[in-house]
């Protein structure tokens, strides 16, 4: 492996290291606004892990083959821990606000869709089932008097 490639691939795991402690952020950030149960943690936690292992294998196959050696493992963790030290607790704010406005936006939304599309349905149906209940009673009523009229002609003799 040339020098070149050597120095492209300890770039390449430096920013791996970093898009790794971004996206951890971004994990525990939403794991702590859905507030999921404990026994959530383990499964979520082994996908988390096993999809940045194949995130890093990827780029790094794409670098260099695929050659695992000393170095790669020193570039991520210098990634991680530079980002940790410089940026973790900005984008970390960054991503709880934005994560906090988008669940603002998605409940307006949902009530925008309540206020202006259920409840309307919901009205209409009630209208309905009134109007579909005043004709039902009336035609139970004519029911009726038909009925008892008909009883009456029926049997004209006993009066």
């Amino acid at each position: 492996m040339s020098l070149g490639v050597q120095f492209l691939t300890m770039a390449a795991m430096i920013g791996c290291g970093a898009a790794l402690g971004l996206l951890f952020d971004g994990y525990r950030a939403v794991w702590g606004e859905l507030r999921l149960p404990r026994r959530w943690h383990p499964p979520f936690d082994l996908l988390f892990w096993a999809a940045a292992t194949a995130g890093v294998y990827r780029t790094l196959y794409l670098v260099n083959g695929g050659e695992v050696r000393f170095y790669v493992l020193l570039a991520l963790l210098l990634g991680v821990s530079a980002y940790f030290a410089l940026l973790s607790g900005v984008a970390l704010r960054v991503l709880v606000f934005g994560l906090r406005a988008a669940r603002r936006v998605f409940r307006f939304v949902r009530r925008l869709f309540r206020m202006t599309v259920v409840r309307p349905l919901l009205g209409l149906a009630r209208a309905l089932g009134a109007v579909f209940g005043f004709f039902a009673s009336g035609a139970v009523f004519l029911g009726k008097t038909v009925l008892q009229w008909l009883k009456r002609i029926g049997k004209p003799g006993k009066r």
